[in-house]
């Protein structure tokens, strides 16, 4: 029986240990694929997203963290950390200020800085991580002391193989860390060659430098010990099969190296628990007989309470279908993927700190009690049709580099995602997600897709988007925040400490007492850190916020970029705040439908869509900047309450309307998604190849819609009491109406009435609300009359002060005074002795339209003075 236990060891050593020491590098060839990834998570992990306020919490934070490296008294010692704590006991922002003092070329500092970063760590709470050997070598590595580093780690494995894997798999970004990986891995087969050959393995240390030895067992002994009840410590089993078994006691392994560890349709009314390594796979899933869905399936385990607490598995983690109580699996690192499809965890799930390589699957899960996936990281998620019934999950201080997939999921209590890095994109589609969906100082590194998703609350403060965003055809009927309401802003503008409740969902258990902090996090050192930026494009089309949406202070779009921030047909049944907002991004609100919207302060730097719009409350713009080529469109809107002023509308001379630029300069860029309709023929669905035929009808179509634009303004105007922009917009109004009749015009009488009315009613009598026009056409009647008069009247005779002449021997300004009485309809200081027909017609042909002229004028200036 000896001899036949000895000889697995060897095939098994044989196979998946020995070949795996021989070809690790190979194995572990995804570490060598991730390499940009881990730049990227480093990168993301230390940015300093805001340099305001940060150089100040330096200067404060120097002097008690340059003390606490250098004393050694533990009063001093606690006294100084309390007072650090008081500044920041925030992981990240350490990690940045200790970047701020590697710069400044401060060393020691630097270290402080990041050595206190480690400590601050929610992992202390459940590991012995401060102080470590782990802490230390992470620490070296920040400092650029590689080689120390690397010997420090190296001294970890020696000391807890286990341990030390799962924080170089997890936290280390050394340049050879797949060497110091593949050591871990030969130590490992050269402990069992060891153990193989009935000597004693060493893997781990105890804090004294006490070894404990690693011992064979056979598959069936410990199948038998562990029906007796008995805990199995550190041993090595080849192949541990519970396939088939039911177990009354508890089944324990602490501190084992196991090739294989299966258990399909077993049962643990006591729970599973393991701590210690698998060589191959960890299968206690559904299997087949066969091939898969083509075979008679093996049904999977059925666990009362599963805990994996620091487990290694070089292979798969299989826990498809299984059913399990509490299932806690903190601390786990799995090779390849990790499959939880379909199972049943009736109080709960914990993988708190764990590394899924290959990614986690958890597609079709039901998780009734609270789910915990606080910092993991993982080459992928799958919450496809995912119900989380009991409590809220939390997938928050994850990284994540592979695609994210949630897809027809119910998360009945809420969902917190808070300050995760998303590498892939993001992809949510067709879930319901109740009480608040938290996305908080989270990266998307490649963007996110969020359609057909119904809210409860959502909040995204401080979100920052490096790829495409989209939440469209959504439903949010509680309130949407991207950053903090103004009134929020002022009071913590000195201190955002006592916000961490705002946007920090997880505070720890669901069920603790204390909370994790009381302190700013996530790198949180000024409020204007909690205001959402989007980098690339972002959609918002189709989305109904039912109440509050805040996007003060967001920034969408980086300057000079091409990219476009898209609301369009969005509907905002509440009250919607773009206080200070930035759109370098195109500003697409077109058919939006909006209660109230403020834009107060905001910043427009290409320009602003709100055609087709529907505000039936108040759209306020006090503030509201354009940037110097900023254009802006409402051609169609209908808005109870636009708060435009003439500075909007025109820079200067220059027009800020889109149409009216179009119409008049020429510029119709006819990609832009105004003119559509005269690029493409909508009836045919067929773009246009005529040149010359998209330019007319661009033309025609910003003509028309400038005349609309200027009736919109109009009713504004003379709906606030602003008379003078009122009677602007009006002339515009009828400026560019005639203009289209002019150029649209069919016939000679129709081209003749249109240039008429451009003469008569623009120019002479300025629409009724130019009076300088009136003046001006008045001096030309006058002294066009005076040059009639003196051309066809030269001989009649007058008597001008009491002497007889004739007409043509008048001084200028006599013959002005005449035509000016003949325009008032009076003779004074003058008569005439002689007269004739056509001087009659002269003078009765002005003193009708002096009367016409007078009479349009009074009228004109009665109605200023009395509205």
């Amino acid at each position: 029986m000896r001899y036949l236990s000895l000889l697995l060891a060897v095939l098994v050593l044989s196979t998946p240990i020995a070949a795996s020491a021989q070809s690790s590098v190979k194995r572990f060839a995804n570490y060598e694929e991730d390499k940009e990834v881990r730049k990227v998570i480093d990168a993301a992990r230390v940015e300093v997203r805001t340099t305001r306020g940060v150089d100040a919490l330096y200067t404060k934070i120097k002097e008690p963290i340059g003390k606490l490296a250098e004393t050694k008294d533990k009063k001093e010692l606690a006294k100084l950390e309390t007072e650090i704590d008081a500044i920041t006991d925030d992981p990240t922002t350490l990690y940045t200020l200790a970047e701020f003092a590697k710069e400044a070329k401060e060393d020691k500092l630097a270290e402080a800085l990041h050595e206190r970063s480690l400590a601050t760590r929610e992992i202390n709470l459940y590991e012995r991580f401060k102080g470590s050997l782990y802490a230390k070598a992470l620490t070296q590595e920040f400092m650029g002391q590689l080689e120390e580093a690397e010997k420090t780690w190296t001294k970890a494995i020696e000391r807890d193989l286990l341990t030390a894997y799962f924080f170089l798999t997890r936290d280390s970004v050394h340049p050879r860390r797949l060497v110091l990986l593949d050591n871990a891995r030969t130590r490992l087969v050269d402990q069992l060659k060891k153990v193989e050959r009935g000597e004693p393995g060493d893997i781990y240390q105890t804090s004294k430098g006490t070894p404990r030895n690693l011992s064979f067992m056979d598959g069936k002994a410990a199948v038998e010990a562990l029906r007796n009840g008995q805990s199995l410590k550190y041993v090595f089993i080849p192949e541990l099969d519970l396939t088939g078994q039911t177990f009354e006691e508890p089944v324990g392994c602490q501190r084992c190296v196991v090739g294989n560890l299966k258990g399909f349709n077993s049962e643990y009314k006591n729970g599973f628990s393991y701590r210690g390594i698998v060589l191959n796979d960890l299968h206690l899933g559904k299997s087949w007989t066969g091939k898969v869905n083509r075979s008679r399936s093996i049904p999977a385990a059925k666990i009362s309470k599963l805990l994996l607490d620091k487990v290694v598995v070089f292979g798969s983690l299989n826990l498809d279908s299984v059913e399990v109580g509490a299932a806690n699996m903190p601390f786990v690192v799995v090779e390849k993927d990790a499959d939880l499809k379909n199972g049943l965890f009736t109080s709960g799930l914990d993988f708190r700190f764990s590394v899924f390589r290959q990614g986690l699957s958890l597609k079709g899960a039901q998780i009734q009690g609270a789910a915990y996936l606080g910092h993991v990281h993982a080459g992928g998620l799958d919450l496809t049709r995912v119900r989380a019934s009991g409590e809220r999950m939390f997938v928050n201080s994850a990284i994540l580099w592979g695609g994210v997939e949630v897809r027809r999921c119910d998360f009945a209590q809420g969902m917190s995602w808070e300050n995760t890095v998303f590498v892939e994109p993001l992809n949510m589609h067709s879930c319901r997600i109740g009480e608040k969906v938290n996305f908080s100082r989270v990266r998307l590194l490649g963007g996110a897709k969020l359609q057909y998703v119904e809210f409860e609350n959502a909040d995204f403060f401080g979100v920052k988007s490096g790829g495409d965003f989209e939440l469209t055809d959504s439903v949010i009927h509680g309130n949407a925040r991207f950053a903090l309401d103004g009134l929020n802003r002022r009071l913590h503008l000195k201190d955002p400490h006592p916000l961490h409740r705002l946007y920090k969902t997880y505070q720890g258990d669901v069920d603790s007492d204390e909370e994790l902090t009381s302190h700013s996090q996530y790198g949180v050192v000024h409020v204007d850190d909690l205001a959402a930026q989007f980098e690339a494009n972002s959609a918002f089309a189709n989305t109904i916020f039912e109440k509050f949406v805040g996007f003060e202070g967001v920034v969408f779009g980086k300057p000079q970029g091409t990219h476009y921030a898209r609301f369009y047909n969005t509907q905002m049944f509440g009250e919607a705040h773009f206080e200070r907002t930035k759109f370098y991004a195109l500003a697409d609100f077109r058919t939006i439908s909006g209660n109230e919207l403020s834009f107060n302060d905001a910043m427009i730097a290409r320009s602003w869509l709100l055609d087709d719009a529907n505000i039936p409350g108040r759209l306020s713009v006090s503030g509201l900047q354009f940037g110097p080529s900023a254009t802006l469109s409402f051609y169609g809107a209908r808005m109870a309450h636009f708060g435009a002023t003439f500075d909007h509308i025109r820079d200067g001379e220059k027009s800020r309307l889109f149409y009216e630029q179009c119409a008049v300069d020429g510029i119709a860029p006819t990609d832009d998604p105004r003119l559509l309709e005269a690029k493409w023929d909508l009836d045919s669905d067929t773009e246009r190849t005529n040149s010359k035929e998209i330019e007319k009808l661009a033309h025609d179509i910003c003509l028309n819609r400038t005349i609309g634009e200027y009736v919109v303004l109009r009713d504004s105007f003379n709906t606030r009491g602003m008379t003078s922009e009122g009677d602007w917009a009006y002339w515009h109004l009828r400026h560019y109406t005639n203009r289209q009749s002019r150029e649209l015009s069919e016939g000679p009488m129709a081209s003749a009435l249109a240039w008429g009315e451009w003469l008569f009613f623009e120019n002479a009598f300025g629409w009724g609300v130019r009076l300088s026009n009136l003046f001006w056409t008045s001096l030309v009647v006058i002294l066009f009359y005076m040059m009639l008069i003196r051309l066809l009247c030269r001989e009649m005779i007058v008597d001008w002060d009491d002497t007889t002449m004739k007409l043509k021997e008048l001084p200028i300004y006599a013959l002005f005074v005449i035509s000016l009485h003949s325009f008032l309809g009076r003779a004074r200081d003058w008569k005439t002795k002689s007269s004739n027909k056509v001087w009659k017609v002269l003078y009765t042909s002005e003193m009708i339209i002096g009367i016409l002229l007078i009479t349009f004028f009074i009228g004109a200036y009665a109605r200023i003075i009395l509205r």
